[in-house]
């Protein structure tokens, strides 16, 4: 999980100082309001520093009880403790 996040925070990173930085912190930003609807610029870096946050949160406090891999991890411990039977010593 932790190799993941690592990586995604480096292609966040890249993203808001190669492309959003320029637009500012804002998140919205409002052009016009025509008949057609609302017309929006682009994201500011505020919406990548909200992504940054939430994957320092899952490093932090980890994935949680009804995460996937701890679902898969549990039918494999299950699956594999099971399927070992007891080796009987038979000496003569």
């Amino acid at each position: 999980m932790t190799i993941i996040c690592v990586t995604m925070t480096a292609v966040l990173l890249v993203a808001m100082f190669k492309v959003h930085l320029p637009y500012g912190f804002s998140s919205i930003k409002l052009f016009a309001v025509t008949a057609t609807g609302a017309k929006f610029g682009p994201v500011g870096y505020e919406i990548i520093l909200l992504y940054i946050a939430c994957l320092a949160a899952l490093v932090i406090g980890g994935s949680g009880p009804f995460a996937m891999d701890g679902l898969v991890r549990k039918r494999f411990e299950a699956r594999t403790s099971t399927n070992r039977a007891p080796k009987l010593f038979c000496g003569i």
